[in-house]
């Protein structure tokens, strides 16, 4: 065979390939160039050894092609024979193709098996490429005690499936790919082009993958069904994980796989706030923050399907990113990943320094499955030390029975405190904790730290006052174990779990997420205050706040068109609008609203309002105010959209909907916040709308934060019940990069 490369003539191309594969199947002919373990047969419509064009085929010898591949059309190839088996727990599979049909339901690679349930190893079905990973059935490799009263597990947890793949739309679907799946003892991984997409955490050994194998075909129901129509250039096992640099070799090399990255995933946000991991099934977890020379760490578990991987064990790890200035961040490798098998994921910890040591504090969550290499038995809170706060070596061993806990040093104590759910001696629940001289030897104290358990509990001190939350809700004293009073409000922020450390110039900062359909979401932060009483708020940090165009020219509606077919609102109502002229020099309107509203609901109207924006504004209610606030992303005449409402006699901010052409009535405790004071007098409001998070800062002393998934409308609206209020120096000012 000969070839046009680059200007010159190519005799007989060589695959670059690594050599010590247990099959490769070339496509120049039916030959399996590696080993005895079985050649290819073609059943029906397939050709081996079409030529590529000139331009495919100098590509292709980039991507371990060598310019000459099987044509698919309706046909499929049965590859090797019961020769070829791979076991143990190591594998790669590479297969270069090119999808030439618009059909979403295409075999790719699979076992030759019509008794085998889970023969299909590779398939594109409902817009997902997907690959089928299998080991041995459950009860062959979990403690048989154990099995006796666990129901709630998935059932492909007992047959030993896990399931990895990527949306078509992703990748696209016509182009030629290198799929490659990677297996190696704790983790199964697929690339795309060299472009990791997904992955998953196993447990146990090779199951069952044994040839022969059928490319472009599938055993469905007793018989073999094909109907792929495209092209392959080459499929390779390999007994062994491949490295990164081969993976990335046989990609098309670092150039193109980086051009890939870049497609696939799109480009890294360069802020932390509203940060969400690159992926489709990615989220970010619970976070756990340091401050160590400057340098602001962020630890957070990193998840996929939320919390669904690892057969809904987790899988969690601790990911790492840093900064020094809340502005431009590193992103580190996993400070803590999953190294063994047994592990199910790295539950919410904590970390501390001492001595120059960076020590990490985390629960393997085990208790839900005993394997029997486990070294101890339900789940434990292990140590990991780095001598750089980047690498981390683990503990063999627990140091406690497990749970989420806090890692605290108190300087009057000159002790270390280990806090986490449990009982103490006398058999009372809530939050006990342990003392330790220097990290390593842990005492029970006698009493519980509080009588309140749950989750991810957080102990520091700021200042004078020594700050304790559980769950989302803090309290506060002046000494160490307590007694505690009450933050009011209790829970600070809607984020969950969030988790602090101080910062440069004594500020204290505050991580956390905010879920996105499911256990896991995106990661916001807050900055703390702290009130004269020693009580805590919140407020947006500065240097966090998404970067934001120029003012819009706002207009009112001032011909009552809008007002007229308001069901509460008539053009001879006392509805008024006012209006601030722009000063010569200014680049847009400042406009103010005044709505008077004594006696029922009235609301005034802003259209064609960007998607992500920044608004802000002062309230000014009048004595006596009820109840008023905004309905952002509003449809219709304040039919539907995301609204903030302030209540001043209950003392409360909610976001909610529209309900019955007013707003919303019903108190939800999870996008709520009680206790709030000075809702009655002039106040800031600073609001957040990037992509489908909505975050506010009222006064400078308290956020909250939600979702809006449904609401997509262009209104924002300004209302007033029982009261009278103007809404003053309102800005909306577009956002200059959307999350």
């Amino acid at each position: 065979m000969i070839m046009f490369l680059s200007g010159f003539y190519v005799e007989n191309p060589q695959s670059n390939l690594p050599k010590d594969a247990i099959a490769i199947w070339n496509m120049a002919d039916a030959k399996n160039t590696i080993s005895k373990t079985g050649d290819l047969t073609a059943v029906g419509n397939v050709k081996i050894g079409v030529k590529l064009k000139t331009e495919e085929s100098e590509i292709a010898l980039h991507h371990g092609g060598d310019g000459v591949v099987a044509s698919f059309n309706g046909g499929y190839l049965v590859a090797g024979n019961n020769k070829l088996q791979l076991t143990g727990k190591e594998m790669t599979l590479c297969i270069r193709m090119s999808n030439q049909s618009e059909k979403w339901d295409i075999p790719i690679f699979t076992k030759n098996d019509p008794v085998d349930p889970f023969s299909s190893i590779l398939v594109q079905k409902d817009g997902m490429l997907k690959y089928i990973w299998q080991t041995s059935p459950a009860r062959e490799r979990v403690s048989p005690d154990w099995f006796k009263n666990q129901k709630n597990l998935p059932v492909d947890f007992f047959n030993g499936i896990l399931r990895i793949g990527v949306p078509v739309d992703m990748i696209g679907n016509n182009a030629w790919h290198d799929i490659v799946v990677r297996f190696h003892d704790t983790i199964l991984e697929m690339f795309i082009d060299g472009v990791l997409v997904d992955e998953e955490w196993t447990h146990g050994s090779l199951y069952k993958f044994q040839g022969p194998f059928l490319i472009g075909a599938a055993n469905e129901n007793g018989e073999i069904k094909s109907g792929f129509n495209g092209m392959v250039d080459h499929v390779a096992l390999w007994n062994r994980a491949l490295s990164d640099d081969e993976v990335i070799a046989i990609s098309g090399g670092k150039e193109f796989v980086a051009k890939r990255d870049l497609e696939i995933l799109g480009p890294e946000q360069a802020s932390l706030q509203y940060w969400h991991p690159r992926g489709y099934n990615t989220s970010a977890g619970d976070v756990m923050c340091l401050f160590n020379e400057g340098t602001f760490h962020v630890f957070w578990l990193y998840d996929r399907r939320h919390h669904g991987s690892k057969w809904i064990m987790g899988a969690h790890q601790y990911a790492h990113v840093t900064t020094r200035n809340l502005v431009n961040w590193t992103h580190l490798p996993l400070a803590v990943p999953l190294i063994r098998s047994w592990e199910s994921a790295m539950g919410t910890g904590d970390f501390i320094v001492n001595n120059g040591i960076f020590y990490a504090f985390y629960t393997d969550c085990g208790s839900r499955v005993e394997f029997p290499e486990k070294p101890h038995i339900g789940s434990g809170i292990f140590m990991a030390t780095s001598n750089d706060g980047v690498i981390y070596k683990k503990g063999e061993r627990p140091v406690i029975e497990g749970g989420d806990c806090s890692i605290f040093h108190d300087d009057k104590t000159n002790l270390f405190y280990l806090v986490k759910n449990g009982k103490n001696e006398q058999g009372q629940t809530g939050l006990v904790y342990y003392t330790s001289p220097d990290l390593n030897n842990w005492t029970m104290q006698k009493d519980l730290l509080l009588i309140a358990g749950g989750a991810c509990p957080h102990l520091f001190k700021w200042g004078s006052w020594y700050y304790l939350s559980v769950s989302a809700k803090f309290w506060r004293s002046p000494n160490v174990t307590g007694p505690w009073t009450p933050n009011l409000p209790a829970r600070i922020s809607q984020l969950s779990y969030p988790k602090t450390a101080e910062f440069t110039g004594g500020r204290r900062i505050a991580g956390g997420w905010i879920g996105d359909k499911g256990w896991g979401g995106d990661l916001a932060f807050f900055e703390l205050i702290q009130n004269a009483d020693g009580s805590l708020g919140t407020k947006f940090v500065p240097e966090m706040i998404p970067a934001s165009g120029n003012p819009l020219n706002l207009s009112f509606c001032t011909s009552y068109s809008w007002l007229a077919v308001h069901p509460r609102v008539s053009a001879k109502d006392s509805l008024r609008l006012t209006f601030m002229k722009p000063q010569k020099e200014s680049t847009a309107a400042e406009s103010s609203v005044l709505i008077s509203a004594k006696d029922g609901f009235k609301a005034a109207m802003l259209d064609k309002i960007p998607q992500n924006v920044r608004i802000t504004m002062i309230i000014k209610p009048s004595a006596g105010a009820k109840s008023f606030g905004l309905c952002m992303r509003g449809i219709g005449d304040y039919d539907k959209g995301c609204e903030l409402k302030f209540d001043v006699p209950e003392k409360r901010i909610q976001y909610g909907e529209p309900q019955n052409g007013g707003p919303e009535e019903n108190l939800k405790e999870n996008i709520a916040l009680n206790e709030i004071d000075g809702l009655d007098k002039s106040f800031t409001l600073d609001v957040i709308i990037t992509g489908t998070i909505i975050d506010a800062c009222i006064d400078n002393r308290q956020t909250l934060i939600t979702r809006n998934y449904e609401n997509i409308g262009d209104r924002l609206f300004f209302f007033a019940k029982n009261g009278e209020v103007t809404f003053e120096d309102i800005k909306v000012c577009p956002l200059l990069n959307k999350n």
